[in-house]
């Protein structure tokens, strides 16, 4: 993956760490925001770059409660620095 792209992904990933954790703070986190994740883990499958099974566990980490969906996408930043 070019530089550029990595970087448009990592500052989209950054933003919504921030939208959701806005979200997460206000008690309003809904099944779409959940599906966003989602959607934006096959993204990076698609392009290599993260793993299906570690999308996997951040999957089931969310669905857990283990894992906030905003610390989800920023761990996911932190993969892409």
């Amino acid at each position: 993956m070019s530089e550029g792209k990595k970087a448009e992904l990592l500052k989209r990933y950054r933003e919504e760490a921030r939208l959701v954790a806005a979200k997460e703070e206000a008690g309003s986190i809904a099944d779409s925001d959940r599906t966003r994740f989602i959607v934006a883990l096959r993204d990076l499958i698609s392009k290599d770059v993260i793993p299906p099974d570690v999308a996997f566990r951040f999957i089931e980490q969310v669905e857990r409660c283990g894992l906030l969906i905003s610390q989800a996408f920023a761990l996911i930043s932190d993969l892409l620095e």
